[in-house]
């Protein structure tokens, strides 16, 4: 998933926030999500339990 791809994903709600407009908050977004899904990846494997932690 991209960046574009994952914008068009996000809640109305969240991009109707006045803090949506700045380019840093959407980036910061976008990375805590990728982080997320990295982490469960990581943790469904026992030799990198303690990576994911």
């Amino acid at each position: 998933m991209n960046f574009e791809e994952w914008a068009e994903e996000v809640p109305e709600s969240i991009r109707q926030d006045q803090l949506w407009r700045l380019n840093v908050y959407r980036q910061a977004l976008f990375l805590g999500d990728v982080a997320q899904r990295d982490a469960i990846t990581i943790s469904q494997r026992r030799q990198w339990w303690s990576l994911s932690d």
